[in-house]
């Protein structure tokens, strides 16, 4: 704590004769008293001043104010707490509502064992349907929907956000209208699914497989492609509003219109000419 001396000057500990009579006496014993009066001087202004200090802190103004703020952030970090818990997965009655339906290579249609043809409605699994659901937080593995590899699952109307979907395979998945955020497909395969009419935010599909995926009246922001292998993907009436495919193979990949600040690599297989990266929107990464 800092100390104006010159609001002491009455005080013999602060002036600068008493250190010139200390060495002049020459004395190890007087010297070492008015060390410890020195000490004690300064301890006795510290605690005066602290004493000061926190009666000038601890007035009811400053108190109330601190104590809102000690509120608010309660408050913070228990709506941030609550959001985590409450959402962190898919509504249970998409897991209980499996009716039966398996999708038959042979015939390429769901049937139960009764023969007969559907989906499970709101279910998110094989020959499922999920129409107008809003989830969050789902992790795939919790669910075993891996071994179900998601066969003819249509997803339509939906909000899904923060899912979790690596080392995940689908096959035959059409997801129409739906919102698709913050979502990882890492080291994923995808193949026969179409992305028609979806909003895709901050989705990665680095280093994935994709075969015969379509997007279709797609609109993608902050993508990551890093890594993919995309064979006979289809960007149809797509707009890609900075999506990275930095060391991406695209070479077989169609696209009908221009993206947006897309980033590519030197080691990127592009599906047009070099000297047409400027044209559909791309700039090269350093």
């Amino acid at each position: 704590m800092a100390l104006r001396v010159n609001q002491f000057k009455g005080i013999a500990c602060f002036t600068p004769t008493v250190f010139q009579r200390v060495s002049s006496l020459g004395s190890l014993f007087w010297r070492t008293a008015l060390e410890n009066v020195l000490k004690s001087c300064v301890d006795s202004l510290r605690d005066r001043g602290l004493a000061l200090n926190l009666k000038r802190i601890w007035n009811p103004t400053n108190v109330l104010s601190a104590l809102l703020l000690a509120i608010m952030l309660g408050a913070l970090i228990f709506a941030l707490d609550w959001r985590y818990k409450f959402s962190y997965s898919a509504p249970p009655e998409t897991m209980v509502g499996d009716l039966g339906f398996r999708y038959r290579q042979d015939q390429r249609a769901c049937r139960n064992s009764l023969d007969e043809e559907g989906r499970s409605k709101d279910f998110l699994g094989e020959c499922g349907r999920l129409e107008g659901r809003h989830m969050r937080r789902v992790q795939l593995r919790t669910y075993n929907i891996i071994a179900s590899l998601n066969q003819d699952l249509v997803i339509e109307g939906s909000f899904i956000e923060w899912l979790s979907a690596q080392v995940s395979r689908w096959e035959n998945v059409h997801m129409l209208s739906t919102k698709l955020w913050d979502s990882e497909f890492q080291h994923s395969v995808l193949e026969n699914v179409v992305f028609d009419a979806v909003d895709l935010r901050g989705v990665s599909f680095r280093e994935a497989k994709l075969v015969n995926v379509t997007f279709r009246n797609a609109k993608m922001m902050d993508m990551s492609f890093r890594g993919a292998r995309l064979q006979g993907v289809k960007f149809e009436n797509t707009t890609c509003q900075i999506c990275d495919f930095s060391g991406a193979d695209m070479g077989d990949t169609q696209m009908d219109l221009p993206f947006q600040k897309a980033s590519f690599s030197l080691g990127t297989r592009l599906p047009f000419p070099y000297e047409q990266v400027g044209k559909y929107g791309f700039e090269l990464r350093d």
